[in-house]
């Protein structure tokens, strides 16, 4: 489900309706991306293909950290 937020860049509930009065923030996109990178079911690849979608939004600080992180 994290996965898909991140990618949409919109919060979907559990039965695929998007709640429009959410916002993901770039800040959303940086906790969510730590979660999805905590995750054992997530393949590696995938987590790599997210954080370098991550870098494309943000060049700055929080990717930094982010990015030790992960």
């Amino acid at each position: 489900m994290l996965v898909e937020w991140f990618k949409k860049g919109k919060v979907i509930n559990s039965s695929g309706k998007v709640l429009d009065n959410i916002v993901l923030t770039l800040k959303d996109k940086h906790a969510i991306m730590k979660r999805i990178w905590s995750s054992e079911k997530i393949e590696l690849s995938e987590k790599e293909e997210l954080l370098k979608e991550l870098n494309k939004l943000d060049k700055g600080d929080w990717f930094d950290e982010t990015r030790v992180f992960c």
